[in-house]
């Protein structure tokens, strides 16, 4: 699994996943207002809101589910759904 990792200086833990290729295209053609929160031209960074790790690895199937969500959403295309939490 991608997660839980931590950034440097930050006590809090993060989900962090590399975006797929056929992902990145897709989101590269989207307005950066259009984009899902915390993704970036590679890689999706999202806080888990926690310092305790027990409770990051915890949380990080939900994110992990959700991001498989959003990026099925792209693949399928606009069908006037919001992108996101």
């Amino acid at each position: 699994m991608a997660c839980p990792t931590k950034r440097p200086g930050s006590d809090n833990w993060y989900f962090r996943k590399r975006i797929p290729a056929d992902v990145q295209a897709i989101l590269a053609k989207l307005p950066k207002a259009q984009r899902p929160a915390n993704w970036y031209k590679d890689q999706i960074s999202i806080s888990l809101g926690t310092a305790d790790r027990s409770a990051a690895k915890a949380r990080c199937p939900d994110v992990a589910a959700q991001v498989e969500r959003t990026m099925a959403t792209l693949r399928a295309g606009p069908k006037g759904h919001r992108l996101g939490p």
